[in-house]
C-alpha cells in the first residue's frame, strides 16, 4: 500500500490486520471457554467468547475511522501517482489468500467464528475494491477513484462491526436468546402435568448454543413437585433446546405470588392486584 499509493490497499491491510488480531482472539478464546467452571467461576468461561467478539467490533470501528479519515483527506488532495499495476497484483494475490481463508472458516457457529468469518468475507469485498481501483486507475490515471472507493470499504467496515456489537451486546445484558419465545415457554409450562402457574421467568444465554432458564412453577396440590420438575426440565430441553434449567417448585396453598408471569399482550384490567410480601 504505501508503496503503490494507493489507499485502497492499504485499507485492505487494515481489513487483514483486523483478521489476525480476530483470530488470534477466538483462539484464545477457545482455549479459554473450554476450561471447566470452578467455585468461583460457576458459569465456566464461556462467555470469553463474547468478549473476543466485542473486541472484535470495536477493532472494526476503529480501523473504519482510520480509513474513512484517511480517504476524505485523498479525495481533498488527490495523490499524484498510483501504481495501478502493482495494485492489481497485489491486491489479487490478497483476494486469493481471503478466498482461502473463508474456505478454512466455513465451519463452526460459534460467536467468535462467525465474527471472524464475517472479518474474512468483508475482507473479500475490500480485496474486490482494491482490485476494482487499480483496473480503473491504469487506462484513466483517475487517482481519486482509490480514495473515493475506500470510502466503500468503510461501510462495509460499520456494516460488520455492528453485526458483531449488537450480537455481543445482547448476550452481555441477558437479553432472551434469538429463538426463544418465552410467552410460548410459560404455556409449555402450564401444560405439563401437575404445574399450574410459572412465574419470575428469567432466559439468557450465556454463550454460543449455552442457555440459561430459570423460574417458579407452581404445583397444585396431589402432585408430586419432583416429578413436575422433572418434566418441566425434559420440555424445556427437547423442545426449546434449554439445557441449563433451575426451576423451582411451590406449592400452591404454601405460596401465591403477587405478580404471577402474565403475557404482555393481555389487557392491564386481566392483571392480579399486586400486594405486598406474600
Amino acid at each position: 500500500g504505501i508503496a503503490t499509493h494507493s489507499l485502497a490497499l492499504l485499507a485492505d491491510f487494515g481489513h487483514i490486520a483486523s483478521d489476525v488480531a480476530a483470530l488470534v482472539l477466538a483462539l484464545v478464546a477457545i482455549r479459554v471457554a473450554a476450561r471447566p467452571h470452578t467455585m468461583h467461576w460457576t458459569f465456566g468461561f464461556h462467555r470469553a467468547e463474547v468478549l473476543a467478539a466485542a473486541s472484535n467490533g470495536l477493532g472494526l470501528l476503529v480501523i473504519a475511522a482510520f480509513i474513512a479519515a484517511q480517504a476524505v483527506g485523498r479525495l481533498r488532495a488527490p495523490a499524484s501517482e498510483i501504481g495501478a499495476v502493482g495494485l492489481i497484483v497485489i491486491a489479487t494475490i490478497g483476494l486469493v489468500a481471503n478466498l482461502i481463508a473463508a474456505w478454512l472458516l466455513g465451519h463452526g457457529d460459534s460467536m467468535y467464528m462467525r465474527a471472524a468469518r464475517l472479518h474474512v468475507l468483508f475482507d473479500l469485498a475490500g480485496s474486490v475494491i482494491a482490485v476494482t481501483a487499480g483496473v480503473v486507475i491504469a487506462p484513466t490515471g483517475w487517482t481519486c477513484v482509490d480514495p473515493a472507493l475506500s470510502l466503500g470499504s468503510v461501510v462495509l467496515l460499520v456494516i460488520a462491526a455492528v453485526g458483531v456489537l449488537r450480537a455481543a451486546l445482547a448476550v452481555l445484558m441477558d437479553a432472551v436468546p434469538a429463538g426463544i419465545d418465552l410467552h410460548a415457554v410459560d404455556h409449555a409450562l402450564r401444560g405439563v402435568v401437575g404445574i399450574v402457574a410459572v412465574h419470575d421467568m428469567h432466559c439468557w444465554p450465556i454463550s454460543t448454543g449455552v442457555i440459561a432458564f430459570a423460574a417458579h412453577v407452581e404445583v397444585a396440590p396431589g402432585h408430586s413437585p419432583q416429578f413436575a420438575v422433572q418434566r418441566a426440565t425434559t420440555l424445556l430441553h427437547d423442545r426449546f433446546g434449554i439445557g441449563h434449567v433451575t426451576l423451582q417448585a411451590e406449592l400452591v396453598t404454601v405460596h401465591r405470588p403477587t405478580e404471577p408471569f402474565i403475557p404482555d399482550d393481555l389487557p392491564l384490567v386481566h392483571r392480579p392486584p399486586s400486594g405486598r410480601g406474600h
